[in-house]
């Protein structure tokens, strides 16, 4: 039975896991969103679904009754199955005198992929322009998000925005944060504009946690765990297998998604399987780092892995990573949460990738709030040193995608910036916070696109592509070069300044010139002595 009269479709609707045949839908009924969803006592719930392959529904090729599941907080994971490859369909949930609709895109053979990948998107410290922006791009095929989909922290003054739910510890508390989330309207658009595959990072559970550890309440943390899991499967576009063979105190999140010959996402679970962070979770170096025992994938995904990893396989391999792959010497120390607190786990893959001659592997990662690209390098001798080696090969490419919104602290951002001459493989690094990579995919060349919003405190902000990368197809990764910057513009053009000359952050300067990096428009003002202002502008380089 009903039990509003209310929009149920509050939180919009989704597809994920595009095949050549198939794609998931989703959407959950909620008319009350953020008090627990609204649907009271009310059963399982059969709502009709349309499928066509036009936006006016015309032509309705699927009519079907999807289930909202009444455990799962009357979420839907439909399978729409009988599908052409390559295709667009719109599809249409109705209940209650409403309806919600989005357009999904199978998955197939083809000559060209364009996906956007995101990550870190902390509601309190923005707007979501980048959604928006990833919205309104019709040439995209796929979305791939990396983690910290939502935050699990406080509601906290000061900010652009604030939670509007309490910081979750349990089921229903995480069903609100999500919620939360899912009600912003550029977010949406985004996931109703094209198909997603997801992975997670720790925010969605606990910051840092491993496997089944907490660092702060572990008497707690079975309960919150189990609960999260549930909650983050209940808003997600994921295939229903995400639960099996497991209950919530263990899901199968890692996956695939192809698209035929020319590129294979892999993706990855670097949270639920890790052992505890060596050195006690700091910044730092000690015997502990190097103790084989140490993993962050687990022996089932990593064989699972390594099995989708050969020289047969496509042309291009995307390993979806949520946190970064990289060595990277702090100069002193190391990050160890990422993958230099797994070196082994590291070194088998690449010792992997570099025996097996697996063709063009790229990792594309979050978690650190800054943009990055990275050669990732492999000695088959000196495995543990490649990174500090002159003869090392480029055994991959990583591109680190920038947040969405979530900001990297000035104390980080020294850290990093000292540290850069320790690191030479680090191809770049840019610490603005408010973007997402935007990736073209052909059989000789990925382009990763690297964008910018001018101000995530505005949602309306224009989104920006601050540089670009080109990475050549090679098989044999003793001749990869790794990615190389191109020349996007041969000069720099001015964007005529706002009307108010009072406001002052920084503005677009378009272009690049040979080997430069991006300029920006500064605006600057200087108070007077009777208290009024006048405004200059300094050009900049990025």
């Amino acid at each position: 039975m009903r039990t509003s009269a209310s929009n149920p479709f509050t939180l919009g609707v989704a597809s994920g896991y595009p095949k050549d045949d198939s794609v998931v839908l989703w959407t959950r009924l909620a008319p009350v969103p953020l008090s627990g969803g609204g649907m009271g006592t009310a059963g399982d719930v059969e709502i009709p679904l349309e499928i066509a392959t036009d936006s006016s529904f015309t032509n309705v090729v699927q009519s079907t009754r999807a289930v909202a599941e009444a455990r799962y907080a009357h979420s839907v994971h439909h399978v729409v199955t009988g599908l052409r490859p390559n295709t667009h369909y719109w599809y249409r949930f109705s209940y209650g005198g409403y309806s919600a609709m989005g357009r999904a895109l199978t998955a197939g053979n083809r000559d060209d992929v364009r996906f956007a990948f995101v990550n870190c998107q902390n509601l309190q410290e923005g707007f979501y322009p980048v959604y928006r922006d990833i919205a309104e791009d019709g040439s995209l095929d796929l979305v791939v998000h990396l983690g910290d989909y939502i935050y699990d922290s406080a509601p906290a003054p000061g900010g652009p925005r604030q939670h509007r739910t309490k910081a979750p510890v349990d089921l229903a508390s995480f069903r609100n944060r999500h919620a939360d989330y899912k009600m912003d309207r550029d977010l949406q658009a985004a996931h109703a504009a094209h198909p997603w595959i997801v992975s997670w990072d720790d925010h969605e559970v606990e910051n840092d946690y491993a496997g089944n550890t907490s660092w702060y309440n572990q008497a707690a943390f079975a309960r919150r765990r189990a609960g999260s899991y549930q909650a983050y499967y209940e808003h997600m576009p994921l295939p229903p297998d995400f639960l099996q063979p497991r209950p919530f105190d263990g899901v199968t999140l890692f996956g695939k998604v192809s698209y035929g010959d020319l590129l294979q996402f892999l993706i990855l679970d670097v949270r639920q399987y890790r052992t505890l962070q060596p050195c006690g979770d700091r910044l730092t170096d000690c015997p502990e780092r190097y103790d084989t025992k140490n993993d962050i994938l687990g022996p089932e995904q990593e064989e699972w892995l390594k099995s989708n990893l050969s020289a047969e396989s496509p042309r291009w391999n995307v390993i979806a990573n949520s946190i970064f792959m990289l060595e990277y010497d702090h100069n002193p120390g190391y990050y160890v949460d990422g993958w230099d607190g797994y070196i082994h786990s590291r070194k088998r893959l690449f010792e992997h990738l570099y025996n097996n001659r697996v063709p063009n592997p790229v990792v594309i990662s979050g978690d650190i709030h800054a943009g990055w690209v990275v050669d990732l390098k492999y000695h088959p001798d000196f495995p543990l040193e490649a990174f500090k080696r002159n003869d090392a090969v480029t055994i991959a490419t990583e591109l680190i995608g920038t947040s969405v919104t979530s900001t990297l602290s000035s104390g980080w951002v020294s850290t990093y910036r000292r540290a850069l001459p320790k690191n030479s493989h680090v191809k770049y690094f840019d610490e603005r916070s408010g973007g997402y990579t935007r990736c073209i995919v052909t059989p000789d060349n990925f382009r990763a696109e690297y964008k910018l919003a001018q101000n995530v405190a505005d949602r309306l902000s224009p989104v920006k592509t601050v540089a670009t990368f080109d990475v050549a197809a090679e098989g044999n990764p003793d001749l990869r070069k790794g990615a190389t910057m191109i020349e996007t513009l041969t000069d720099v053009k001015l964007v005529e300044p706002e009307p108010d000359y009072r406001v002052v952050g920084w503005r677009w300067a378009e272009g690049y010139g040979a080997g430069k990096e991006g300029y920006w428009l500064l605006p600057r003002q200087l108070k007077l002595s009777d208290g009024s202002y006048i405004e200059f502008e300094q050009l900049k380089r990025g």
